[in-house]
């Protein structure tokens, strides 16, 4: 017969293997000195301020409208590389809720989308020191996809952020949520400068 703690430790072990893909990409695109210090940076409360209004600035500089999550994303990357030193990434990949796969598909060329500016039907997100995940783009699009609704519902109540429209939180959050961020390609300085607009 499982336990409790036997699933619990199952859970635990499946979590850590999960949030670590972040760091095993960033290890892969850049190095080990840059995936350690990604994955062992704390956030200090001026951190957090300095992202909420980086999340705000960005999010005012494009109309309210789907499929922006490169561009916003991009946009948000810059505000956060001119205004502090912790470390931050664009991460572009697959995104499933409840195990249902939202965005993305396994087979995307992301150096050949990036680089001739191709269609995506990924997603992307910003991850920052502390394995925490920035999420800016996912409420405008998901307001814009009826057969989404539920989905939609399900994300609002679990959006702990005092920002509407914007979620930001650890990695392994969003995994205990059912919203599971895989990262396939990290984007360089030159393809996300390419993209803001």
């Amino acid at each position: 017969m499982i336990s409790a703690l036997n699933i619990a430790f199952v859970t635990k072990q499946f979590l850590l293997i999960k949030k670590n893909l972040h760091t095993m990409r960033i290890k892969q695109t850049f190095s080990q000195s840059d995936a350690n210090c990604f994955q062992k940076y704390c956030l200090s409360p001026s951190d957090e301020k300095i992202i909420i209004t980086c999340m705000t600035k960005a999010l005012s500089r494009l109309p309210y409208e789907p499929y922006y999550c490169v561009h916003l994303n991009a946009i948000l990357w810059q505000e956060l590389k001119n205004s502090s030193s912790f470390p931050v990434y664009l991460i572009a990949g697959c995104l499933e809720i409840n195990n249902q796969r939202i965005f993305g598909n396994d087979n995307t060329n992301y150096v050949e989308t990036f680089s001739k500016s191709q269609q995506f039907d990924g997603h992307c997100w910003i991850a920052v020191g502390g394995e925490r995940i920035i999420e800016i783009s996912l409420f405008r699009t998901l307001d814009n996809i009826p057969q989404l609704s539920k989905t939609k519902s399900y994300i609002e109540r679990i959006n702990q952020g005092s920002l509407p429209g914007a979620m930001m939180n650890l990695e392994s959050y969003f995994l205990c949520k059912f919203m599971n961020y895989i990262p396939k390609y990290i984007l360089s300085e030159k393809e996300i400068n390419n993209l803001v607009p």
